[in-house]
């Protein structure tokens, strides 16, 4: 029964850590990225664990002339000469220890910024693979801490491990060998503390490890609403709740901090427990020495020597319980770093990539179903159409009705649950999914994300090597320099984080500006007037219209301001997920269905 229930744990708790790591090291060996990077980190690791094996060796080795010494000087006529040897060979050990100390410390620097730019780099690789379903069910606090903090926290536990904790065992290892050369009855000691010891480290842990957890989910709640609080400032500020917030922020860390003193009070007593262990050893040792001395000739030196190692030996244990702390929390991260890394993109990249020798833009939706994740209802049903190259369609319907999903999988951020969606005839799921993002599509949305940097970086950043004049080409095509020359240091001003220091309809004309400046063959306009007033509007759309006319790149419009739409070549019309209505504006208001309903609906002021 207790076999099953803890399979079942093992089950719902998802795959092991060993099994993570192993489909994490075949991931990063069949990633070109990475995998050139991991036998020089396992060498470096190698070289730093043997420098670290000899500077140990050479520690407890320091001590060995000291029986010699004590021995040579106790006698009735020393010999000057074995004491002028014994304190030439203080000078030699020590000169060794000391150069050897020295290249684990490089070597120890090496290693951890190796694997710290190997960790974090491709941490965020990998978060920037992951699909669009993940990043919207996962926060910006959540990420911040899946990736940033949980290297973080990973990183220590490994310099810990080490460089502190591994160091430690070796020196009370080094120091029993050592012993038994000495004396086999304090080898023996030294060997029953340290079994004694982990026994009651795994002990600790049994108690200590489930107040760990509760202490991480507090601390996550902690964090995810201090991201909403730092993310929805200006919501909180224009509602006039700063303390309401504040105070359920108070709240929260109290109830931290509450719980973090009975933690660390436990904790205290079972590490006690474990210290008591030290205690009754170093009791014993004495105790040892005593009978040494009261049953036969004492060893002065080898009483001295014994005591140094064994007192060397009990300072060390106290690294463990420093290294419970971190283990503990570097598992768990390591455990939700490993598990994020193996997580495969629900879009991939087709094991054989097509690249037609052109794009000409010509799209086909063919009857197009989807639903997104652990949702019970489908957002798109057998939507079907075709868009031309070099033409615009424009998506109408009321809020919810599947427009922004629809050019989402044209995008590709999501697969199709069923039919299909082509590009030139070929099935997006067939394309190269890096080259067609890179090359093919551009994007407007309605939600603007600009970069902390320059205006002329953010416009840029679509295309890396277009120059100056090309950015500025675009920027005009988007009715953007006219306020950018004005800007007080031109396209060289910065915008702030998020481009805080520019207005609604500025940072959408940058964004069309980026748009245009790839010149794709599909262009999609997501809302894209939604935040500029009516003179902006009146510009962008003269560019939009000029943009129709030229026929140059097929556009997909999504507007609720119909005047937007006008000039499209075709009207799509949707009416939740399904295909409604198809038409030129002018058919479809002949019609008088429910693109005419939503037209009078707008007029009326009544459509949202």
């Amino acid at each position: 029964m207790l076999r099953n229930r803890k399979t079942k744990d093992r089950s719902e708790s998802g795959p092991s850590l060993r099994e993570n790591l192993t489909g994490l090291l075949k991931i990063m060996q069949n990633d070109p990225t990475i995998s050139d990077e991991l036998p020089i980190a396992k060498k470096l690791i190698a070289k730093s664990m043997r420098w670290l094996v000899l500077n140990e060796f050479f520690l407890v080795l320091q001590l060995y002339p000291v029986k010699f010494f004590i021995d040579e000087i106790n006698h009735d006529a020393p010999n000057v000469t074995k004491l002028l040897l014994i304190s030439f060979s203080f000078g030699v050990i020590h000169k060794i220890s000391d150069v050897v100390n020295k290249q684990m410390a490089l070597s120890r620097n090496t290693t951890m910024w190796r694997l710290w730019r190997i960790w974090w780099g491709y941490g965020h690789r990998v978060l920037l693979r992951l699909s669009t379903d993940w990043h919207t069910l996962n926060g910006t606090g959540e990420k911040e801490s899946l990736v940033s903090k949980n290297i973080l926290k990973f990183e220590n536990m490994i310099d810990e491990l080490m460089f502190n904790t591994i160091p430690a065992a070796l020196r009370i290892t080094f120091t029993t060998l050592f012993l038994l050369t000495v004396g086999w009855v304090y080898a023996i000691l030294s060997l029953a503390t340290m079994v004694t010891y982990a026994l009651m480290v795994r002990k600790t842990e049994g108690v200590l490890e489930p107040l760990r957890k509760k202490s991480r989910k507090r601390m996550k709640a902690i964090e995810r609403f201090g991201s909403e609080l730092n993310k929805n400032w200006r919501t909180i500020k224009e509602i006039g709740r700063e303390e309401d917030f504040s105070d359920q922020n108070d709240s929260l860390l109290l109830g931290f901090c509450e719980f973090e003193e009975k933690r660390h009070k436990t904790a205290m007593g079972q590490f006690m427990h474990q210290s008591d262990v030290v205690s009754a050893s170093r009791m014993l040792l004495y105790a040892l020495f005593s009978l040494s001395i009261l049953w036969q000739q004492p060893q002065l030196g080898l009483i001295v020597l014994a005591g140094e190692w064994m007192g060397r030996s009990y300072s060390n244990f106290g690294r463990f319980a420093d290294f419970q702390q971190r283990m503990s929390e570097g598992l768990e991260s390591m455990r939700e770093l490993v598990a994020l890394m193996c997580l495969p993109p629900t879009v991939q990249q087709p094991a054989a990539p097509i690249w037609p020798s052109q794009i000409t833009g010509r799209v086909e939706f063919k009857d197009v179903d989807f639903r997104y994740p652990d949702a019970t209802e489908c957002a798109l049903t057998g939507v079907s159409f075709v868009a031309e190259p070099y033409t615009a369609t424009a998506l109408v319907g009321s809020s919810g009705c599947g427009k922004s999903t629809l050019m989402g999988l044209l995008q590709r951020l999501h697969d199709p649950t069923g039919g299909s969606v082509l590009v030139d005839g070929v099935g997006l799921s067939e394309l190269d999914y890096n080259r067609y993002r890179r090359e093919a599509i551009s994007v407007v949305s309605q939600d603007v994300q600009l970069f902390d940097g320059t205006i002329m970086h953010n416009i840029r950043v679509s295309k890396p090597d277009a120059t100056d004049e090309d950015v500025i080409e675009a920027a005009r095509l988007a009715y953007a320099d006219e306020f950018i020359v004005k800007q007080p240091n031109g396209y060289n001003t910065e915008v702030g984080e998020n481009g805080i220091r520019l207005s609604g309809g500025q940072k959408q004309r940058i964004a069309i500006a980026r748009a245009l400046l790839r010149k794709p063959a599909i262009l999609i306009l997501d809302e894209a007037t939604s935040a500029l007033d009516a003179i902006s509007q009146q510009r962008v759309q003269e560019s939009i219209n000029d943009l129709i006319e030229r026929r140059e790149v097929t556009i997909f419009i999504i507007a609720h301001r119909f005047s937007t739409i006008e000039s499209a070549d075709q009207v799509v019309v949707l009416d939740d997920g399904r295909l409604a209505e198809i038409g030129t504006h002018a058919e479809l208001q002949r019609h008088n269905g429910l693109y005419a309903r939503l037209r009078a609906m707008e007029t009326k002021g009544l459509l949202d």
